[in-house]
């Protein structure tokens, strides 16, 4: 094991309306974030433990990265943590996703335990070092399970983006092929957002910002980095004053920016509320279950501990909206027209309120069968005079009708059966079948298939001897 340099966090204050046994009903865990990404120091000591992970694409290897393997340390802080009965929330960005996905796989299977959890967040570093620090302020209030779901909670309540002044370069926020030839244009810059959603928009020079895609809870906070030599007025003529921050902190810019946003050329900020209990409420937008295998609250199909597929709980719909009933104006049954002078619900000189009771309209009339001799009878008024009416109907039906042809009511006679073969003739003679009769199985045309030749010759089969071929052949009646 490789000593680690870092101190151990100190305990933090609680958060307003949590305590450590209000809410937790299992093990805790430790918070892990897998890169480069500075703490933003805005609560204090709770924050958590960063791990400069060396990026698989470069090829300069130096003494101290080729020692660790890109995650030994994590290792070793991972042992410790569950030597003390605590799980291990392993955030990482989603953007650089393999050096962390090598070490967290690595360590699983190092240590032989499914309490490493994996939480990818697509968040620009200075956004992700915030919600890191947060979900390691709430970790030990939390179960480990409902950690790592506020995880993906948090940035939903926060505003991040950054101004840019071009996007060509731009992979990690969809952009569009009109955005990518403005970047050409001269005064024109574009302000992305990463959190809560993702998104480019345009900004001309002078011009002011359109509405924010969200605004926290007052009051608010705003931490904002600007590399050295970027001059832009940008940020006090447009972005604080549309913000209005109740509190606004300069931090140096993190290592990882320029590989998130694509240029060196911008102002990464993130905007957050600094309510007592802006994060205690973030809790009650959860909707969790416990898992099938590891009994850990989780709120995502798939377990981040032990990766069991679970079936959510969603929350019950609201009541349904009631809308007032339609009463239907009765109808003339004779006519099918509406009664225009029917009391209704709206009429005047009725009681504001109280519809008076309408009867229920007629059924639709039952089909009947046609009467003889093309004679239309009247339908029966009532349900039971048109019951009758299909049942009378019903019978005469049955008795055969007197247009049928004569012939069809007499049965035809059968065809007599002929005589069986008798003697020792060669020659084979068929009688004249009747001309309803389908062909014979042996393919001759006119032949019964009661009298024809079970096994017809082939057109090759030699006759026997004193045979002729003639003789085989079929004589016609």
């Amino acid at each position: 094991m490789v000593p680690s340099s870092h101190p151990e966090p100190a305990a933090a204050p609680a958060p307003a309306g949590l305590t450590r046994t209000a809410v937790r009903s299992g093990p805790t865990a430790a918070v892990a974030l897998m890169a480069d990404i500075p703490a933003t120091g805005q609560l204090g000591d709770a924050c958590a433990r960063r791990f400069d992970l060396p990026d698989p694409g470069r090829r300069v290897f130096t003494s101290r990265s080729a020692a660790l393997g890109g995650g030994a340390e994590f290792i070793d802080f991972a042992a410790r943590r569950l030597d003390d009965g605590h799980k291990v929330i392993a955030v990482y960005p989603a953007w650089r996703a393999e050096p962390a996905l090598r070490a967290i796989r690595f360590a699983r299977g190092a240590l032989r335990t499914d309490h490493i959890a994996q939480v990818p967040l697509d968040l620009s570093p200075l956004a992700l070092s915030l919600v890191a620090d947060q979900l390691a302020h709430l970790a030990p209030y939390l179960p480990a399970g409902l950690t790592a779901a506020v995880a993906r909670e948090l940035p939903k309540h926060i505003l991040a983006g950054a101004w840019l002044r071009r996007v060509g370069s731009l992979a990690t926020l969809p952009t569009t092929i009109g955005q990518h030839v403005g970047s050409y244009v001269p005064g024109v810059a574009f302000l992305a957002y990463c959190s809560p959603e993702a998104g480019v928009r345009w900004i001309r020079h002078g011009a002011d910002i359109d509405e924010l895609p969200y605004r926290p809870q007052a009051p608010t906070q705003m931490l904002y980095t600007i590399p050295e030599g970027l001059r832009t007025s940008f940020l006090d003529d447009h972005l604080l004053p549309v913000l209005s921050p109740d509190r606004s902190l300069a931090l140096p810019p993190q290592p990882l920016a320029a590989d998130y946003w694509g240029t060196s050329a911008h102002i990464e900020f993130v905007s957050f509320s600094a309510h007592p209990r802006a994060l205690t409420a973030v809790l009650t937008d959860l909707a969790s279950t416990m898992c099938t295998w590891c009994r850990e609250p989780v709120a995502i199909p798939t377990c981040p501990f032990c990766g069991a597929a679970n079936r959510l709980t969603r929350r019950p719909p609201g009541p349904p909206r009631l809308s007032a009933p339609v009463t239907p104006r009765p109808r003339i049954r004779a006519t099918g027209a509406t009664d225009d002078h029917a009391p209704s619900c709206s009429d005047p000189t009725g009681t504001p309120g109280e519809p008076e009771p309408q009867e229920a309209p007629a059924p639709p009339p039952l089909p009947t069968c046609p009467a003889p001799d093309d004679q239309q009878e009247p339908v029966p008024a009532t349900l039971g005079d048109r019951m009758e009416s299909i049942r009378l109907r019903a019978r005469s039906s049955h008795a055969p009708l007197p247009s049928l042809p004569e012939r069809l009511l007499n049965s035809p006679h059968p065809t007599p059966v002929p005589s069986p073969r008798t003697g020792s003739d060669q020659v084979i003679h068929h009688r004249n079948p009747p001309s309803a009769l389908p062909m014979a199985p042996n393919g001759r045309p006119g032949s019964h298939p009661l009298n024809a030749d079970s096994e017809p010759p082939g057109a090759y089969d030699l006759p026997a001897s004193g045979e002729s071929t003639l003789a085989r052949r079929v004589t016609p009646p």
